[in-house]
């Protein structure tokens, strides 16, 4: 309240002061607004404290890092070195592996990162800095990771104030302009990634920047400037590629009966997409840059289907599970874009394409994949501050605050209590494991149950795995393996794969599982196997802290019984990987023969195929795993109860049993059309 009163005397004084329209303009302009500065930077810095500390680096940020290591340390763009000689231990525990992140594209040794190096290169002087104190200084004092850290607390404070700004010169008030910024930037799943490594909050900067250059600026040259920052778009990733191409549009047509500046746009567009060609080539060998990434960015129809529904409603992936204010926001930004006029509906509608261009983007390339990571649309999420304040500043703001509030109020519950265990915020299931969780809680403290994912729909499988290490032996001989929380309700398919003590040809168990809602135990179902000869375990879906399909030891064997070059081999894994987690058996050879060929590649590649190529690769991967034969027992179950579910193997012979891993499979309750 004090802040608004303090904003609302403030802006007053000064806009009572200024005379024309343009002076008004520039008050706005000259304010600093330093109050919605020291808020965003109190915010991000609390966030970067709290889930910087508790979360090492996640997914691909480390490998943003090595790009920028790279320009510091050889001043070139092949990471070869970096990964060689562990250098990403300067700012995490363990060494990286660049497959799946960086590959050889011309064959020479050298690799290059598969996103362009526009990121790396805006972290690049912090972290610069930060290196040259921690050599001067110590790094107990500071490091280039720590330099980089306060570089994007301050890029994030900025696209905060820049947002208030855009919000007031749009028509908001000071206080519903505040409130939009930290119902929108405060809350999941945009809180997060202001102190993340990806290039969410670079784009969404850009995005403003350019918007702001194409309606409310008043200086010269502003066509170039929204050209350039549009152009950094695809140097920050190739999934802007489309976003780019819109707001490209929207400045044209802003700027058709203005030759000068439709020269300036073009010629500054000419050079990024030169530029960024240049860049192509040399790392991807080629001029496009999806050649680095991947074609699919833009183009699946097939994945759009279920990777919409997925985006928006799964209960584990969409937007409506862990971030349900966006769905009115969603609804006020069409409202916004009706009622404007002027320069406010070119920056609202250039907004409201820019984060349809990242649905569509996002959705057909992972809608073919499992999961759909919510950072792709927090460029475009973030800019939804400026129609919510323009609604909560219009006069039917009553209702839009009542609404506001039965939407944001459970997107605020699920903030805090991700923000309690940080871990869920970047669940895979981010919205599933955080509502299961919090009703477990809450029965456990009250008796009270309520499922809030029965709520919402299930579009895709999900598959998790339960460690050995989470296993323990008990009573009679039996083996007690505790999933990590609960597990979300729903349909399960359970694989068990056991060996004996003595690792041999024949087990014999009986598989339970038990859920313990308030501490009473209840069997849900048994499941008996006996298997005399055991069940190749070979190119299954394999738990951490065991071998993956891209496992780098794995290949390089792999390559020296079949000279098989990586790439294959690893889709062969994957192959086998995806067909056991479907069929829950073994991929038959002549099906890991053909996917073998069509992986080849190059001229000469297939002639290395033979009809025992299959069984020496599972050979290999049987030898890496030094248990040949398992036992796979299979359940169906249904979870009814959020309750702590544990799977206990009972063995039904003298052999004493192991757990190599228990892996759980959720079927999914509704159909994607």
């Amino acid at each position: 309240m004090l802040a608004g009163s303090y904003l609302r005397r403030t802006a007053y004084r000064r806009w009572s002061h200024a005379g024309s329209a343009n002076d008004r303009d520039a008050v706005i302009r000259a304010r600093s607004d330093p109050l919605v500065a020291l808020i965003a930077v109190i915010v991000h810095t609390a966030v970067a404290l709290v889930i910087r500390r508790a979360i090492n680096l996640t997914g691909d940020e480390p490998h943003y890092l090595v790009v920028t290591q790279v320009l510091v340390y050889d001043q070139d763009l092949d990471v070869a070195n970096q990964y060689a000689l562990g250098q990403s231990q300067l700012f995490r525990r363990d060494d990286l592996s660049p497959l799946g992140h960086a590959r050889d594209y011309h064959g020479d040794g050298r690799l290059f990162h598969l996103r362009p190096p526009g990121q790396s290169v805006l972290l690049l002087p912090a972290y610069a800095a930060g290196e040259l104190a921690a050599d001067r200084f110590g790094r107990q004092v500071m490091t280039g990771y720590v330099a980089m850290l306060a570089f994007l607390v301050g890029l994030s404070s900025l696209l905060w104030v820049m947002l208030y700004q855009a919000a007031r010169r749009a028509g908001a008030t000071p206080v519903a302009s505040l409130i939009a910024l930290l119902a929108i930037g405060g809350l999941l799943p945009v809180l997060p990634y202001g102190t993340q490594i990806y290039p969410e909050f670079s784009a969404a900067l850009a995005i403003v920047i350019a918007l702001h250059a194409m309606t409310w600026a008043t200086y010269s040259g502003r066509s170039g400037i929204a050209a350039a920052a549009i152009m950094a778009l695809p140097f920050l990733h190739q999934r802007f590629l489309p976003v780019a191409a819109f707001l490209l549009l929207v400045a044209a047509i802003v700027w058709r009966r203005s030759p000068a500046r439709l020269v300036g746009l073009a010629a500054v567009t000419l050079v990024g997409a030169l530029g960024l060609g240049l860049y192509s080539q040399h790392a991807y060998g080629s001029l496009l840059p999806t050649a680095g990434w991947s074609a699919t960015t833009i183009s699946s129809v097939a994945n759009f289907r279920v990777g919409f529904g997925l985006l928006f409603l799964d209960d584990g992936r969409g937007l409506l599970s862990y971030a349900p204010q966006y769905v009115l926001v969603a609804g006020l930004w069409a409202i916004v874009v009706w009622r404007a006029c002027g320069p406010q509906r070119i920056w609202m509608v250039g907004a409201a394409g820019a984060l349809a261009a990242m649905i569509v983007t996002s959705a057909s390339t992972f809608g073919g994949g499992d999961d759909i990571p919510p950072r792709h649309l927090v460029a475009g999420l973030i800019l939804a501050v400026v129609p919510l304040a323009i609604a909560l500043s219009a006069s039917w703001r009553r209702a839009v605050g009542v609404s506001l509030g039965v939407m944001l109020l459970p997107g605020l519950i699920l903030t805090l209590y991700c923000t309690a265990n940080t871990v869920r915020m970047f669940d895979v299931e981010l919205g599933n494991r955080a509502w299961s969780d919090m009703a477990g809680d809450l029965e456990a403290a009250t008796g009270v149950l309520i499922r809030p994912n029965d709520w919402l729909p299930a579009y895709r499988n999900t598959v998790g795995f339960i460690d050995p290490a989470a296993c323990r032996e008990v009573s009679g001989g039996a083996i007690e393996c505790r999933s990590a929380g609960t597990e979300p309700l729903g349909r399960y398919v359970i694989h068990a794969v056991l060996t004996d003590r003595e690792d041999r040809n024949a087990v014999a168990a009986r598989l339970e599982v038990v859920q313990r809602p308030r501490g009473r135990p209840e069997i849900l179902i048994a499941s008996q196997g006996n298997v005399g000869d055991g069940v190749g375990i070979v190119l299954s879906p394999i738990p951490n802290g065991s071998i993956a399909p891209d496992d780098p030891a794995l290949i390089e064997a792999a390559r020296a019984e079949t000279g098989l070059p990586p790439e294959v081999i690893v889709a062969a894994y994957r192959a086998g990987a995806t067909y056991f987690r479907e069929n829950a058996r073994r991929i038959p050879l002549g099906h890991l023969e053909a996917k073998l060929r069509a992986s080849a590649g190059p001229a000469g590649v297939e002639e290395l195929i033979t009809p025992d190529t299959g069984p020496r690769l599972i050979d290999v991967y049987a030898r890496m795993l030094d248990a040949p034969v398992r036992t796979l027992i299979t359940a169906d179950v249904t979870l009814t109860s959020y309750a702590e579910v544990v799977y206990r193997v009972v063995p039904l012979s003298e052999h004493g049993v192991r757990v190599r891993h228990v892996s759980l499979t959720r079927q999914p309750r509704w159909i994607v059309w």
